[in-house]
C-alpha cells in the first residue's frame, strides 16, 4: 500500500506538492468515517429503510451514515492547512496548478470509472443520456440523477465544489485578515454561523424549499459549508498550538480526553441527532484534533496507530464508492423513484443486520483494495513522478 509515515505526521495528503504519504492517525479516521458510513447503510438495507430510528441503538448504529460529516471537516483541515501556513505562518507559496492536478487525481479517476460502470451494467432508473451531469459533479441538482446509481456519490459533488472554492476563500480570508491568525480564525467563524443558517432556515426548518437547489439545497455546498469551516478553523488551531510549543495542561492536553470526549459526543447525538446536526461537526473536529494537535499520545491514538486500521483508511475512498452498489446487488434494496410523485419508493425485504454485515463487509474491503491497487494508487502514483519532474 502507500508508505507510512511516523504517527506523528500530519502532511495533508493530496495536497502537498509531494503526495502518497500518509499520517496513520488521519487514515485511521479516514477508516472511522468509511467504515460508519458503511454500518449505518448495512442496518439501513437490512430493515429496508423501515423503523431505523426507532430506538436508540438503532440510531447509534445508522448514525455512522454521518461519517460522511467527518469526511467534510477532515477535508476542511486538510486542504486548507497549507494555505493556512503560506498566509498565517510564513509558509511556501502555494502552486494552485500542483493543488487542481492533485485534487483532480485524487478523485475522478475512481468516481468516473464507478459511475461508467454502473451507466452501463446496472443503471436502474438512471439515463445514459445523463451522464454529464456526474462528470461535471452537478448531479445533485437534478432529479434525473440525484441519489441514483450510487446515492454515496452525493458528497463527492459537495467536495467538489469545496476544492473548486477553497483557493478563493483561503485568499480572501487572508487578505482580510492581514495575516492575523485570529482575526482569520474570526472570519471563518462568522462564514460557518452564516452556512449553518442557511442549512437550519431552509433545509432542517422543513418549509418545503427544493431539496435541490444549487445554493440552499440539502445537498448545496453553501448548507454544508459549515463542516468544512469547522476543519479549517482546526487548522488553524493547531498553527497556533505549534506556534506556542508546549502542549496543554491537564484534560486538555490529552488525546485521550479528546477521544473519550468525540465519542460521548456521538452518543448524545444518538439521541436525536436529527435535531443537533452542527453537533456532529464538534464531534468531528475533537477527532481529528486528537490526531493531528500536540497532545499527549494515549491508548487511543495506540489504537488509531493500528495498521489494519490504517489500511483501510487508505483505501477508504474505494470502499465508501463501492459499499452501495454491493449492497444492493446483495440485498435487492434500493430506492425506485415515482417521477409523478417526485418521491422515491423504497424496494426490497428486510434481512438479518448481523448476517448482511457478515457477509458485505469482507466482499467490500476486499473490492476496496482490488480498486486501490488497480485504480486509485497507479493514478496516485502520477502526483509523485509529476512533482518529481516539477
Amino acid at each position: 500500500m502507500a508508505v507510512l509515515a511516523a504517527p506523528d505526521a500530519d502532511a495533508p495528503v493530496g495536497s502537498a506538492p509531494v503526495a502518497g504519504v500518509h499520517s496513520a492517525r488521519i487514515d485511521s479516521v479516514r477508516a472511522i468515517a468509511a467504515l460508519g458510513v458503511m454500518v449505518g447503510h448495512v442496518f439501513a438495507f437490512s430493515l429496508a429503510f423501515e423503523g431505523m430510528y426507532d430506538g436508540y441503538e438503532d440510531r447509534v448504529l445508522v448514525g455512522g451514515g454521518l461519517g460522511v460529516c467527518l469526511f467534510f471537516t477532515l477535508s476542511g483541515y486538510l486542504l486548507f492547512l497549507p494555505f493556512a501556513k503560506a498566509a498565517f505562518h510564513g509558509g511556501g507559496r502555494i502552486s494552485l496548478a500542483t493543488y487542481a492536478r492533485n485534487r483532480a487525481l485524487r478523485i475522478i479517476p475512481l468516481f468516473y470509472l464507478v459511475i461508467a460502470f454502473l451507466l452501463v451494467v446496472r443503471p436502474r432508473d438512471a439515463e445514459l443520456s445523463e451522464w454529464w451531469r456526474w462528470a461535471l459533479f452537478i448531479h445533485n441538482y437534478s432529479p434525473e440523477t440525484a441519489t441514483k446509481l450510487d446515492p454515496a456519490a452525493w458528497s463527492l459533488a459537495v467536495e467538489m465544489q469545496f476544492y473548486l472554492l477553497l483557493p478563493v476563500i483561503a485568499f480572501a480570508t487572508a487578505w482580510l485578515s492581514r495575516g492575523r491568525v485570529l482575526l482569520g480564525a474570526g472570519l471563518l467563524v462568522v462564514l460557518g454561523l452564516a452556512s449553518y443558517g442557511v442549512r437550519r432556515t431552509w433545509v432542517l426548518s422543513g418549509q418545503g424549499v427544493e431539496p435541490l437547489s444549487p445554493l440552499i439545497g440539502a445537498y448545496a455546498l453553501p448548507s454544508l459549508f459549515y463542516m468544512f469551516a469547522a476543519g479549517m478553523l482546526l487548522a488553524l488551531v493547531k498553527l497556533h498550538a505549534d506556534r506556542r510549543g508546549p502542549r496543554l495542561p491537564g484534560p486538555l492536553g490529552s488525546s485521550t480526553a479528546w477521544l473519550l470526549a468525540a465519542a460521548v459526543g456521538y452518543l448524545l447525538l444518538c439521541v436525536d441527532f436529527t435535531r443537533q446536526e452542527p453537533g456532529i461537526a464538534v464531534v468531528s473536529t475533537l477527532l481529528i484534533g486528537a490526531c493531528v494537535l500536540p497532545l499527549r499520545a494515549g491508548i487511543g491514538t495506540r489504537v488509531l496507530e493500528w495498521r489494519p486500521l490504517v489500511l483501510v483508511g487508505v483505501a477508504s475512498y474505494s470502499l465508501y464508492l463501492l459499499h452501495l452498489p454491493i449492497l444492493e446487488t446483495i440485498t435487492g434494496v434500493h430506492g425506485e423513484v415515482l417521477e409523478e410523485q417526485r418521491t422515491t419508493r423504497i424496494v426490497g425485504e428486510p434481512t438479518d443486520f448481523k448476517l448482511l454485515l457478515a457477509v458485505t463487509l469482507p466482499l467490500a474491503l476486499a473490492a476496496a483494495a482490488a480498486s486501490y491497487r488497480g485504480i486509485e494508487k497507479p493514478f496516485l502514483g502520477l502526483r509523485r513522478r509529476w512533482a518529481r519532474e516539477h
